[in-house]
């Protein structure tokens, strides 16, 4: 008998409006450089990094992600214009606070202790909060293209974080599976 195994993330998604205008640079990227990678999740600053979950088990992953978020108090994301990691990936940058950083390691032990999950960032990089715009799918030869074009851009705004979501891949894209309300207090 073969065990399925779903494709999880777990992320912070903006507000519609803000969600709208960031799907609207990625969508000027995707038109420009040919890069269409970012189109497939909704806008999203990443908590935990894409991990395999086993289907029949989905129901511990979901009641542990929520008697955690029940303990975590409500935070402010704030947008600080556009920033890269090259050769491929730009992004908006997005301001570290301590309480974004805390909730970020506490959610990384958390998985860790809860569900042996090891994989929250991404290689030995460290969390660096940011909303992709472009990322694998654009070329090396077009970053600084791309890159020259954005890097002087302004993109600022604001979000309180009421909610955490673990996001499920269809086989196609990510979409909102559930998601998880922080304590206003």
């Amino acid at each position: 008998m073969t065990t399925t195994m779903d494709r999880y993330f777990i992320g912070i998604l903006p507000p519609e409006d803000i969600g709208a205008r960031v799907r609207a640079w990625q969508e000027e990227l995707a038109t420009k450089f040919d890069t269409k990678a970012s189109l497939r999740s909704p806008p999203h600053i990443t908590m935990h990094m894409p991990f395999l979950w086993k289907g029949s088990r989905r129901h511990e992953l979901v009641d542990g992600l929520a008697k955690y978020f029940e303990n975590v108090k409500a935070f402010g994301v704030e947008f600080n214009n556009v920033g890269a990691f090259p050769p491929r990936v730009i992004f908006l940058d997005v301001k570290g606070t301590t309480a974004l950083l805390d909730c970020q390691q506490g959610l990384t032990r958390f998985c860790r202790k809860e569900f042996d999950l090891h994989n929250s960032n991404y290689g030995d990089h460290p969390f660096h909060p940011h909303m992709t715009l472009a990322f694998r799918d654009l070329r090396k030869a077009n970053f600084s293209v791309a890159w020259e074009e954005y890097r002087e851009r302004v993109f600022r705004d604001a979000f309180t974080v009421t909610h955490v979501v673990l996001l499920k891949h269809t086989g196609k894209a990510w979409n909102a599976y559930r998601a998880f309300a922080l304590n206003g207090d």
